[in-house]
């Protein structure tokens, strides 16, 4: 059984943004057009560019990669890994601002094998020995 638009729209915007569907949508699905698939994949597209897009990141990729919560981990050795305490933070929003980018930008699956690129504040990259990062966001 195919969904309405304003399902479809519904579904679309809780995948994307774990939220309810924008007055963008709503428009798409008043005009009927919500159907239409160049009109489905071009309000995908644009969901995508939007900041929401990090609720995906957030909800999907930390759920897959078992890493919720990473942010708040206090369970290793303080002794032996003494900079993980300021340093975890720093870690999960790399991962969650490479996901971001990868749903932004229509990356592959493969990028997350083969990605030349990653985000680092100054912490982190002095953490892995690389040189010229600036900032702490």
């Amino acid at each position: 059984m195919a969904v309405s638009a304003t399902q479809l729209a519904t579904r679309l915007s809780y995948f994307l943004w774990a939220s309810v569907p924008d007055a963008a949508l709503g428009q798409a699905v008043a005009s009927g057009e919500m159907t239409n698939d160049d009109v489905l994949i071009g309000q995908a597209r644009r969901m995508l560019h939007e900041l929401r897009t990090r609720r995906m990141a957030e909800q999907f990729a930390c759920q897959w990669l078992h890493i919720r919560g990473f942010d708040q981990n206090d369970d290793k050795n303080e002794q032996r890994f003494p900079e993980f305490a300021t340093l975890r933070g720093d870690m999960y929003e790399e991962s969650i601002r490479f996901f971001e980018d990868l749903f932004r930008n229509e990356g592959s699956v493969l990028d997350l094998l083969t990605g030349d690129h990653t985000f680092l504040n100054a912490r982190l990259a002095k953490h892995c020995g690389i040189d010229g990062v600036t900032g702490e966001a």
